[in-house]
């Protein structure tokens, strides 16, 4: 739901028009709309630790409530056809050459080149370009040999970091390609991992960033291709995720999936669009479910915290935040504010009690 109180699609996050029966911008059915579900409880009384359990309880729902059929695991994980072959074993690079007997110069060119790689392939270096800057800015204010070995400690650092954020990335690329691979040709695509396993199993960063590079371009040009069969793909993958996250089992709604692949590989895009944007739908409530079953355990933790005298109020404001986020019908938002709020009930935890009836 917006500010404005409208509704947002749960798919592409679009606001939703009073009128029409599909969403203008991904195509989801209007029966699938947040607005179409039943009203759900709404808070009351004046402790906003009651206001808050009153709200979650009218998130409860009876198992496999919305007309939705739990399928059996035979069924969910039967495969339908051969997967591309992508080559998924583990590619780490090698250890990083000794720097024994480098000119001191040579060593921070080649952290200055880890640098620019890391950067074009548009991975996170917030730990690093400071710390870079601070050890040069040192060498330039006493004898350079002194930040020799800071430099070489930082240069290992940096070149497994990228080796890591190569390796997530390779990886990352295959999940989607396999995921693509009944809507869309992904042979252009297919022709660049092993090149750029190559370039990490040698160490060449330069040429693993140069191959990302082109990767990225025809991932690019295949989310083009898809449309908004993409969009409901990633949504069902960040569901799939925080549902495993929770203990939750994704193949339960699996049978909708398999229709729609069997759609796309006849050609039936705009039927195999609807039959994944109601698979989004239901992950989302199987998401729904685990997370107001999270939500009355902590709870209970709450409750017992307070009377101890322990601060929650922090903790009971993340919560009610996420449960208006499920009262919105947006489970992913809601998830992903659950490690903030399981880490605020850490610290309480460990809060003493006396020093926290004192504040």
């Amino acid at each position: 739901m917006t500010a404005s109180g409208r509704f947002v699609c749960p798919v592409c996050q679009a606001p939703l028009p009073t009128e029409g029966k599909v969403c203008p911008t991904c195509g989801l059915p209007r029966e699938l709309w947040p607005g179409a579900r039943s009203p759900l409880a709404s808070p009351g009384g004046d402790d906003p630790y009651e206001q808050w359990v009153n709200a979650l309880e009218g998130l409860r729902r009876q198992p496999a409530a919305g007309g939705f059929v739990e399928t059996g695991p035979e069924e969910a994980t039967e495969r339908l056809m051969p997967e591309p072959t992508l080559g998924e074993e583990e590619i780490r690079v090698p250890p990083l050459a000794s720097a024994d007997g480098l000119p001191l110069q040579e060593i921070v060119d080649e952290l200055s080149d880890f640098l620019q790689i890391g950067r074009r392939a548009g991975f996170n270096l917030s730990a690093f370009g400071p710390e870079t800057a601070r050890l040069l800015d040192s060498m330039r204010s006493m004898d350079p040999e002194l930040s020799r070995e800071a430099l070489l400690t930082l240069r290992g650092r940096l070149y497994d970091h990228l080796g890591n954020e190569f390796a997530n990335r390779l990886t990352a690329a295959t999940s989607q390609l396999r995921t693509f691979d009944p809507f869309v040709r992904i042979d252009d695509a297919l022709g660049y991992l092993d090149p750029l396993r190559d370039a990490l199993r040698s160490g060449d960063l330069r040429q693993a960033q140069v191959t990302l590079r082109r990767l990225d371009g025809e991932m690019g040009l295949l989310e083009a291709q898809l449309g908004s069969v993409g969009e409901l793909l990633r949504s069902m993958a960040h569901l799939k995720s925080w549902l495993r996250f929770l203990g939750g089992d994704p193949s339960l709604v699996a049978g909708l999936e398999r229709k729609a692949l069997e759609a796309a590989r006849t050609g039936g895009r705009t039927a195999a669009e609807t039959m994944l944007g109601e698979e989004v739908q239901r992950l989302g409530e199987l998401l729904t479910d685990r997370l107001v079953e999270e939500l009355h355990g902590l709870s209970v933790e709450l409750r017992t915290l307070r009377a101890k005298g322990t601060d929650v109020e922090r903790a009971i404001l993340l919560a009610r935040d996420l449960t208006e986020e499920l009262r919105e019908s947006q489970p992913l938002r809601a998830a992903q504010g659950l490690p903030r709020l399981r880490e605020e009930l850490r610290q309480a935890r460990e809060r003493p009690v006396a020093e926290a009836a004192s504040r």
